[in-house]
């Protein structure tokens, strides 16, 4: 059953659509788009004719109503399409307080980041908090998954079982199979969540090897910028400290690491102002009790229950 006789009009569709992404809890794909629009206006896909009854029998052929040709369906079909396009062109690029975002293979309206700090401050949230740990095993999931903590493990040079655990935690990171090998490893890799916290649409956004040395690049010219040297110029400032006079070249150095944490503040709070905060774990981590096997166990029991709450 449909809300009106007549196919709605392209601009009714565009203003459907924003209404359904705007309603949305999570970010919305293009497919239950479609469908939820075809299901109110379109004809239902498995539509069958009325039965002949004794009526319709004694109706002669000049009364019997004409099925409108092309049907509803296929016209709100292309006139999706076309509002989906006019909705994108309208928000995307939107100079306002919300934009349009592709995330996480869905559309789902954002505020701006420019107004991060005001938010925080209205709702009175500290920002998500990610250890560098957790940054790190986070990375070598997404790049290299389905990944195994023995692969995880050997890239950071430490245990990496409780980070694992906390990332499944926050449903950043998920289990997904067994690798075919000795002790049947358990393979990891990321979830929506994981694309959604970080506004990509795909994993095919993350940013290349290319892209990486490019932003190195960058932010060593920053670095140039902020500090006035160059890390080779710091190093160079660093030489005299092996001869027998190097309180000068101590002072020096103090200066130049100085400057450097200056500039790591000032990271931390572009960081921050993109709800991403940097917590220094290392001393936790080493502190932590290489406890591998009941580790590993944790983990198997966390497989188990995610399987069972999938089966219920």
């Amino acid at each position: 059953m449909t809300l009106c006789d007549a196919p709605p009009s392209v601009q009714a569709l565009t203003q459907t659509l924003e209404a359904l992404v705007f309603a949305a809890a999570a970010p919305v794909t293009r497919a239950q788009l479609r469908q939820a629009v075809l299901r109110v206006y379109g004809e239902p896909a498995d539509a069958t004719p009325t039965p002949p009854t004794a009526a319709n029998d004694a109706e002669s052929p000049a009364e019997a109503s004409p099925t409108p040709t092309p049907p509803t369906r296929q016209i709100v079909g292309e006139r999706f399409e076309a509002a989906l396009t006019q909705m994108q062109a309208r928000w995307v690029d939107h100079d306002g307080g919300f934009v349009l975002l592709e995330v996480a293979e869905g559309l789902a309206f954002r505020t701006h980041p420019r107004y991060g700090d005001v938010l925080r401050a209205l709702r009175q949230e500290k920002p998500q908090r990610l250890s560098r740990p957790a940054l790190e095993t986070l990375a070598i999931v997404a790049y290299r998954q389905p990944a195994t903590k023995p692969e995880v493990d050997a890239i950071r040079g430490v245990d990496s079982g409780g980070t694992l655990k906390v990332l499944l935690d926050r449903e950043l990171v998920r289990i997904v199979g067994k690798r075919e090998e000795a002790g049947r490893p358990l393979c990891y890799g990321t979830t929506k969540e994981f694309l959604n916290l970080f506004c990509l649409p795909s994993l095919g956004d993350l940013p290349s090897l290319r892209d990486m040395v490019e932003l190195q690049d960058e932010s060593l010219a920053t670095m140039k910028k902020e500090l006035g040297q160059s890390i080779e110029e710091l190093a160079a400032q660093a030489v005299p400290l092996a001869s027998a006079d190097a309180e000068p070249a101590i002072e020096a150095l103090h200066e130049a690491v100085q400057r450097l944490q200056r500039t790591e503040n000032a990271a931390r709070d572009q960081l921050a102002e993109q709800g991403v905060v940097l917590v220094d774990a290392q001393a936790q981590e080493a502190a932590r009790p290489d406890d591998a096997d009941g580790t590993d166990a944790s983990l198997k029991r966390l497989a188990a229950k995610q399987r069972r709450r999938s089966a219920s």
